[in-house]
């Protein structure tokens, strides 16, 4: 059985290395669907893409709101509008999110945040956010990163 490394836990706190850095020696959720459906995929470098970009939103409004803040948009009505695609070069993006998808997030999150009961969990103080958690199943080392761990429940945002 390894050793947890309570210095890999930090840095894995943060999704640049946990999906791009010292996250990439270990196995993930994301590894089996990749194996089971496009296994010549498996390993390959995951490029950042419009789902990605959603529920990084969608995260980043409950869990870090200060990060939303700084999410561009374009207010456009599709990703093949020259309004978007000189929007992209402007800011130098390869792509980002339409007016309409920051809308649409922002309201699941305003229902999340409409139940009481879950909005209190989410929310408690003493909560745990970005929790990573590696360790060995079968020889192997996996990592996982749950985004609420409190006192009674473990929360995953999808």
């Amino acid at each position: 059985m390894a050793v947890v490394n309570q210095a890999i836990l930090e840095l894995l706190r943060d999704d640049k290395e946990y999906y791009g850095g010292i996250g990439r020696n270990y196995l993930s959720n994301s590894d089996i669907g990749t194996l089971l459906n496009n296994p010549k995929q498996f390993g390959a470098i995951r490029e950042d893409n419009k789902a990605f970009m959603e529920g990084r939103y969608f995260h980043q409004l409950i869990l870090e709101p200060e990060k939303a803040k700084g999410v561009k948009f374009v207010d456009a009505s599709t990703r093949t509008t020259k309004i978007y695609k000189d929007y992209c070069e402007e800011h130098n993006l390869p792509f980002c999110l339409l007016q309409k998808e920051k809308e649409e997030i922002e309201h699941l999150v305003s229902i999340i945040n409409g139940n009481i009961a879950f909005f209190d969990e989410i929310y408690k103080d003493g909560n745990v956010y970005e929790q990573p958690a590696i360790g060995e199943i079968q020889g192997m080392m996996w990592k996982g990163k749950a985004d609420i761990v409190t006192d009674d429940i473990i929360i995953d945002l999808k």
